[in-house]
């Protein structure tokens, strides 16, 4: 009986240390990431509207996202397969895709979730290309990096293709479309009021004299009464 209370006591502390050692992380002042942690990328500062990153050796971060908990964790620099991407060493953007500096979480498997449930969430962006970072609690962004010692639960959001400003079947602009029809419309009103004014013209009489003067005159006749002189 004895036994059997002793295995129990120590299988209860092995669960307990076990889930004790799990990654844990945080977002703190460069100089106060605890013993035994790794430092995994620097922020310049937090806010709503996220920071710029650094490479975590860089020592003029004021703020670096420290991981521990798991045994052999590090981090090392890479070209491909990266957890990161930053567009410089200091003071930069970051992306899912591609970048010059490339940081990579070994020891565990990490993927970007919008919760990390269980898993420890290590930083979170603001889109997947050229985005700023921030932490995981007051400036969390949706997009976050979750990281554990096994296997990864759950579909991985997937990487946003980039949007376009202007669909590729827009082929003309409606504002000038707009401007011509207005063109066009002005052009047949000026049209439309010189006819009628032509009309007009024409429907104008004339005296009797006058009209005397161009019957004989179109009948080849130019003497008449209308020619002669008054005594």
């Amino acid at each position: 009986m004895k036994k059997r209370v002793i295995l129990a006591l120590c299988i209860a502390i092995l669960m307990s240390a076990s889930a004790m050692a799990a990654m844990q992380c945080s977002v703190v002042p460069f100089n106060n990431c605890p013993q035994k942690s790794i430092k995994v990328i620097g922020m310049t500062s937090l806010s709503n509207d996220g920071s710029h990153a650094s490479i975590p050796s860089d020592q003029a971060n004021a703020l670096v996202a420290c991981c521990s908990g798991v045994e052999g964790l590090s981090v090392d620099y890479s070209r491909e397969d990266a957890d990161i991407y930053l567009t410089e060493a200091r003071n930069a953007h970051v992306s899912r895709v591609e970048g010059e500096n490339g940081i990579k979480i070994k020891g565990v498997s990490c993927g970007y979730f919008n919760d990390c449930n269980e898993n420890a969430c290590v930083f979170s962006i603001s889109s997947d290309r050229d985005a700023h970072i921030s932490d995981c609690e007051k400036y969390a962004f949706s997009r976050k990096l979750c990281c554990t010692e096994g296997k990864l639960a759950g579909e991985e959001l997937p990487i946003l293709t980039e949007e376009r400003n202007v669909p590729e079947e827009q082929t003309t602009n409606p504002v000038t479309e707009n401007n011509t029809f207005k063109e066009e419309n002005k052009l047949k009103a000026s049209i439309l009021q010189k006819q009628q004014s032509n009309k007009e013209l024409r429907r104008v009489s004339l005296p009797a004299h006058i009209k005397v003067f161009l019957k004989n005159f179109l009948r080849g006749g130019m003497v008449g009464s209308f020619l002669k002189v008054p005594q």
